[in-house]
This record gives C-alpha cells, sequence and structure tokens, in this order.
C-alpha cells in the first residue's frame, strides 16, 4: 500500500484520522515539491473523507 513508503509519524497521523486507510483513487494532485536536498513532496485531496476528524477541522 502507499503508506509503506511514508515515516513512522506519517503512517500514525493517518491511521488516526481513517479507520481504514483510504486508496489513492481520484485524487487530486495540488502541488509536487522538489528540492535538491529533503526530495520530493506531493500534496494531494483525495475524495474521503477522514472517519476521525481533528476538532479543529469541525469548524
Amino acid at each position: 500500500m502507499w503508506t509503506n513508503v511514508l515515516d513512522g509519524h506519517q503512517q500514525i497521523l493517518l491511521k488516526s484520522l481513517f479507520d481504514t486507510l483510504p486508496q489513492l483513487n481520484n485524487v487530486s494532485i495540488l502541488e509536487l515539491n522538489m528540492q535538491y536536498v529533503d526530495g520530493v513532496s506531493i500534496s494531494f485531496d483525495i475524495p474521503v473523507y477522514a472517519d476521525q476528524p481533528p476538532q479543529k477541522w469541525m469548524n
């Protein structure tokens, strides 16, 4: 699964938000950032809302 390439903190965050980790189907890529030292980061929206969103998302 795609989450295997994430670091431990990112995996913990996702597992705290979702009962079942979502697949990357129908995602919208918002940003692709390539840096010489830090590697690559991708910001994207998925069409699945978190099962346990943080309180600050509820407002």
